[in-house]
């Protein structure tokens, strides 16, 4: 097979595999978000709450005696995840058990960005002064 042939058959495996990913992922992403709202939210400062809501996290801080809440689109979050995990089961040479072990250690540090990436903007949340 030709290596332009090798490059088709991997980007066509690698959107099939976007494509059914993110289909199952409609279904396990609240759980995702609850588990990840749940570890973040005991790391956050005491006066910054998250909290989940389908696919948002709310992040509700006092300011002045007063409860302000932003929040993200968590769905934006998972773009990357669903991509990684997709080129990992896409990529040629790789045998079962290096494909489940690289897409569960590709979840974990995922899961370890995300929750970096939530805490950075709880603290850019602060009220200062």
């Amino acid at each position: 097979m030709s290596v332009r042939g090798k490059l088709l058959r991997f980007v066509g495996i690698a959107i099939g595999l976007i494509i059914v990913i993110a289909t199952v992922w409609n279904f396990i992403a609240p759980a995702y978000n609850s588990l990840l709202v749940r570890i973040t939210d005991r790391l956050t400062l005491t006066d910054i709450t998250l909290a989940e809501d389908n696919s948002t996290i709310l992040f509700t801080v006092l300011i002045g005696g007063a409860p302000f809440t932003a929040w993200i689109y968590s769905t934006g979050l998972h773009y990357g995840l669903i991509l990684i995990v997709a080129l990992i089961g896409a990529t040629p040479g790789l045998k079962l058990t290096e494909r489940i072990s690289y897409v569960v250690i590709a979840l974990v540090i995922m899961m370890v960005i995300h929750m970096v990436s939530i805490l950075i903007m709880a603290k850019l949340m602060q009220p200062t002064g």
